[in-house]
C-alpha cells in the first residue's frame, strides 16, 4: 500500500479482521495459560516492560516442579493434580529438564503419555532414594 494514499475500504476491513483474529488467539491463550496471562498483563500495565520482556526472554524458561517431593510430600494424587496445572510445554520441558526424555523424543508424546511418563519417573526416583534409608 502506498503510503501517501489513504487506505480503501476494503484494506481497513482485511486490516481490521487480521487485527481481531491476532487479538482473539492471543487473549485465549492467555485465558489457558497462567503464564502467558501474567506475560501479557506486564505488557499491557507496565510502563518497563519493554526492559523486562528482553530479560526473560535471554533466559529460557524452566519449570519449576520437583516431581519426586511432591510425590514424597502430596502421593502420587498430589503429583498428578499438580502435574494436571501444567501445560503441554511445560510437561515436555520438565521431561527433558530432568533428563528423562529428549526434546524430540517427548514431543511425539500426548499429554497423559507425558503425566504418566513423569509420575513413573519420579516414583523410581523416589523408591531408589528410600533404599539409602531402609533400616536392615
Amino acid at each position: 500500500m502506498n503510503s501517501l494514499l489513504m487506505p480503501t475500504n476494503s484494506q481497513k476491513d482485511a486490516v481490521y479482521t487480521r487485527l481481531r483474529a491476532l487479538c482473539d488467539a492471543v487473549y485465549d491463550e492467555a485465558l489457558r495459560s497462567p503464564e502467558f496471562f501474567a506475560r501479557i498483563e506486564e505488557v499491557l500495565l507496565s510502563p518497563d516492560a519493554k526492559v523486562s520482556i528482553q530479560q526473560k526472554s535471554s533466559t529460557p524458561q524452566k519449570p519449576s516442579l520437583n516431581t519426586v517431593e511432591i510425590l514424597h510430600r502430596d502421593g502420587e494424587s498430589g503429583l498428578l493434580a499438580a502435574l494436571e496445572q501444567l501445560t503441554n510445554d511445560d510437561l515436555i520441558r520438565l521431561c527433558t529438564a530432568d533428563g528423562i526424555k529428549k526434546s524430540k523424543d517427548a514431543k511425539a508424546l500426548d499429554r497423559q503419555q507425558l503425566i504418566d511418563l513423569l509420575t513413573s519417573t519420579a516414583s523410581s526416583r523416589l523408591n531408589q532414594g528410600e533404599s539409602f534409608t531402609k533400616k536392615s
